[in-house]
Order: structure tokens, then C-alpha cells, then sequence
């Protein structure tokens, strides 16, 4: 979630182990019955066991007036002393539970503004809470670069993947909508420990694709924002520069004429972020020498960007350190930002 992220595991762990939460949690969207004040008591003093139902309804997720992003999934959780229905705007079932215990169910939001969520607990209103759901800001499309033909720098497309699904979730997390047009290997797979960026186990996993499908998911979604990931290799292990490509000729349409400057914003950020020796940002055509088909083909503002070279020997090795890579996508993602907001 964007804003007040709630740990309720730990939470929930606290609240449930005292049977509810203090007083001065209920900013948080928690509330609960005081035993103690309605309890009957017979004529010796103590409380009629009858009337001390326990805990009362405990949510620890999502708070009183938090915001979400529209698409991005909402976690319900607490604690019911009943069977628990969850209302937004006093119509949509969201879901619950059928007895009383810990819940927990997520719910994503296609709409957006400000929604009412009841609480409702073997049929009475228990809990009223507001939810706040923020339109996305745009679409951005990531293609990690290969293999778009068998055998096509397997080791390469690896480490690409690796810093699309870092800018996912950062993309993610500042409010922007994702398509990644890549799914042979998944997030928890790619990252696991015993992963091996050179094994041949692991690149077998790999999927072709070719260019013609990865540009036509991303204009088919479609999405407004293009961003090819990529790393660099020559037969020289000297060189480890930075490199960010835009679509230079004119005649593509259509044109964006601002795609120089995202790509300068782009080697900005690599270059500080990166064990590399410049940085340079230039038309595919002035460099190459001809035009990149994702870039001439995708039909909204894109670079590609060239993070260093694994032909060099200590670049490789820095590139199998997760949190380099994480460092490289947080650079993109970070020129990304500057160019569009």
C-alpha cells in the first residue's frame, strides 16, 4: 500500500493476545466492546460469565482514510467476534467471514475516490471507515531486452528481468499502471537464493519472444510510456559506459521530440548510480548507425537504456549482486520520474 503501511501481522498478534486494541487505536479503524462497563452483575459483586462476550471487532487493515492506488489490492484483516460481512458504500460486498476469528481477504478497487467500508457483524453495523482510491498516472510498458531468438544472450536477458521487476514495484509504488511483457521466470524464482544468473538450469527458463510481439503487447494494452532494459557486451573487456537510446529519425511516427530529453535524465541518474566510467545519451540512429525496432515500432514515448557492460569482467561480477541491480532499476526509475513529473 502508498501511505501508512500496517505491519498487521505484528499488529494483529498484539491486538488479539489482549483481546482488542487501547482506546487510542481507533483512528486506526479499530473498535471495541468494554465488557466490563455492560456487564450484569448478580448481588455478590461479580460479573455474569453470560454476559462477557470477549473481544470485540478488531481491523487492523486498511486504516480510516487511508489511500490506495487505483488496481492495487486492498488487505482486510482483524478480528471478528462474528460472522463478518464487508460493505463498500453500503451495496458492494467485498467479502468477510463466516464465524467469528482472524480474517483476512484483499480486494482491488477498479473505480476511484473516496469509498465507504461497513463492517458488519452477525447483521449489525459494527464499524464505518472511509477508503481513499487515487487514479493510476499512466501506463509504462517495460520490455527486459532478449531472448528474441534460441540462444540470444541468455545471461543478459537474466539480469535485464532482474531490474524490470525492481522498477514493477517501484513504478507500482509511485502510482503508475505495469505491463512487463516477459512472464517465462517468476519474482520469487528469479530472486531466490540459490538462483544462479550463469547457470545453465536457470537460462533454460528463459522464453523466446520475439521484438514484433513484445512492441505489439505494449501498443495493444496500450501504454504511454516505453522502456527497453538492456546491458551491454563487445569483444573488448575494457570498456563499461552507461548508454540510453531514443528513437532519433523524424520520419518515425509517431515523433516525440521530448524522448532526448528522458534519455539525458536517464544517463544522469545511471551514471551516478553506477561503477562506470561516462555516460552517454544519443539517437539509436547516430550511434548504431540504423534504428532499433522497438524503438521505431512502439507507438508511445520510450528509450532503451544500455546499463553497463557484462563484457567487463568486474562489471559482471558487480551485476550479480542483487543490490547493484536494484540500484541500476532505482536510477531509471528515478530519471523516469524527473522527465514525466
Amino acid at each position: 500500500m502508498r501511505k501508512g503501511t500496517v505491519l498487521f501481522a505484528v499488529v494483529l498478534s498484539i491486538c488479539l493476545s489482549a483481546w482488542g486494541c487501547d482506546d487510542d487505536s481507533t483512528s486506526a479503524g479499530i473498535g471495541q466492546a468494554d465488557a466490563d462497563t455492560d456487564a450484569d452483575t448478580d448481588t455478590d459483586g461479580d460479573a455474569d460469565s453470560d454476559s462477557d462476550t470477549g473481544a470485540g471487532l478488531v481491523v487492523v487493515s486498511p486504516e480510516d482514510g487511508e489511500h490506495y492506488w487505483r488496481l492495487e489490492p486492498v488487505t482486510f484483516a482483524g478480528h471478528t467476534p462474528g460472522a463478518l460481512e464487508v460493505f463498500a458504500d453500503d451495496t458492494w460486498l467485498l467479502g468477510g467471514a463466516d464465524e467469528a476469528g482472524d480474517f483476512e481477504f484483499t480486494y482491488t478497487f477498479h473505480g476511484v475516490g473516496a469509498r465507504s467500508i461497513s463492517f458488519v457483524v452477525d447483521g449489525s453495523v459494527e464499524l464505518e471507515i472511509t477508503v481513499n482510491i487515487d487514479e493510476l498516472k499512466a501506463r509504462v510498458c517495460l520490455e527486459p531486452g532478449h531472448p528474441s531468438s534460441v540462444g540470444d544472450k541468455l545471461y543478459e536477458a537474466i539480469i535485464n528481468r532482474k531490474v524490470a521487476f525492481y522498477m514493477e514495484d517501484m513504478l507500482r509504488d509511485a502510482g503508475y499502471e505495469v505491463l512487463n511483457v516477459v512472464d517465462d521466470i517468476g519474482y520469487e524464482e528469479i530472486f531466490d537464493d540459490d538462483f544462479d544468473n550463469e547457470g545453465a538450469a536457470e537460462q533454460a527458463l528463459l522464453q523466446v519472444k520475439s521484438l514484433a510481439a513484445r512492441v505489439a503487447d505494449c501498443n495493444d494494452w496500450p501504454a504511454d510510456y516505453f522502456i527497453s532494459i538492456h546491458h551491454n557486451a563487445v569483444d573488448n573487456p575494457n570498456p563499461n559506459y552507461t548508454l540510453t537510446l531514443y528513437g532519433q529519425d523524424p520520419s518515425y511516427v509517431p515523433w516525440f521530440p521530448g524522448a532526448p530529453d528522458w534519455a539525458s535524465y536517464t544517463t544522469d541518474r545511471l551514471l551516478d548510480a553506477m561503477e562506470v566510467t561516462h555516460g552517454i545519451a544519443t539517437g539509436d540512429r547516430s550511434f548504431l548507425g540504423f534504428s532499433l525496432y522497438v524503438l521505431r515500432n512502439t507507438n508511445m514515448i520510450g528509450i532503451l537504456t544500455e546499463g553497463s557492460f557484462y563484457s567487463n569482467p568486474a562489471e559482471r561480477e558487480r551485476l550479480n549482486d542483487n543490490d547493484y541491480l536494484y540500484g541500476e532499476a532505482d536510477a531509471i526509475f528515478q530519471g523516469f520520474i524527473d522527465f514525466v513529473e
